[in-house]
């Protein structure tokens, strides 16, 4: 599944099918974007930008999930993921 949309719509596609999943965010992409703790629960991660930077919500995402992976990646910064989604047990979430 490949979903290109903002990223609060993407996030909200995770919350509607896996709303236990974990979102990581990677550091190293997002520089001052990226959240703390490492890992989050996706409502906690829409919260957490609707508070510390919105802007970046409203950015276009690219939402995929298939058997290998479950990532966000930010079309307009570049192509590698800079979220990965998780179950609570760590295990990326498939779709």
């Amino acid at each position: 599944m490949e979903l290109r949309d903002t990223l609060r719509v993407c996030l909200q596609a995770i919350l509607s099918r896996c709303p236990h999943c974990m979102i990581e965010a990677d550091k190293e992409l997002l520089g001052r974007d990226a959240f703390e703790p490492r890992l989050l629960p996706v409502k906690d991660v829409i919260r957490w930008y609707e508070q510390e930077d919105p802007s970046l919500l409203e950015e276009m995402a690219c939402l995929r999930v298939d058997a290998q992976r479950c990532e966000i990646a930010l079309c307009d910064r570049c192509l590698e993921p800079v979220f990965r989604i998780y179950k609570r047990d760590k295990a990326a979430c498939q779709s």
